[in-house]
């Protein structure tokens, strides 16, 4: 044990530089136009050597070629990679987004006439004021649906595409009024006490 000291394994990993195969010239650099996509063609590849091609493929994509891989076999597979269309990495969906507004009763306005949720269903409703918004010509808040809040309720949400503001629905409110009467106030259905 006289002397000798030990290395460490990081000290005999960096004295062993992983780079191109040993005795090979560098493989051609590439147009720009290749540079950017990446390939060469097959007579550029069949003009340099078979250690040149395993370098110019190990450079630009992954899993490496092994040293010992017959150069007609090194050639189709740099073709092959660089012919596939680079990877695209997957986008998200963009959340469905909607608004939710709510037309409140005016309890003291005493209509008993006034539509609730025994009168039929939502979907009445919302297909009138689809209809009325559609011969108005306005395209400021798309209504897409709307539920009573409750059977005996005779209070309406209104269900909006996107997140219009409450003055873009506002503007709707002569367009409310002729299916609902005249006694409902619009307010967002969160944020609102």
């Amino acid at each position: 044990m006289g002397g000798m000291k030990g290395r460490s394994f990081a000290a005999i990993a960096a004295a062993k530089p992983a780079g191109p195969v040993a005795g090979a010239s560098p493989a051609l650099p590439p147009s720009a136009a290749q540079a950017a996509h990446g390939f060469l063609t097959k007579p550029q590849l069949d003009s340099l050597t078979r250690a040149q091609v395993i370098n110019a493929f190990n450079a630009r994509f992954t899993p490496k070629l092994g040293l010992k891989v017959p150069k007609d076999n090194a050639v189709a597979a740099f073709l092959d990679k660089s012919s596939r269309p680079p990877p695209v990495a997957p986008t998200t969906p963009k959340p469905i987004t909607k608004a939710e507004y709510t037309l409140v009763y005016d309890s003291w306005a005493g209509d008993l006439t006034a539509p609730s949720g025994r009168c039929g269903d939502a979907v009445s409703y919302v297909r009138s004021i689809q209809a009325h918004v559609r011969n108005a010509g306005t395209r400021q808040a798309e209504l897409i649906g709307g539920r009573w809040t409750s059977q005996t309720s005779r209070n309406f949400v209104l269900t909006f595409n996107g997140n219009p503001s409450l003055d873009e629905v506002l503007r709707l409110r002569s367009i409310f009024t002729k299916v609902f009467r005249p006694h409902y106030s619009i307010v967002p259905s969160k944020g609102y006490t």
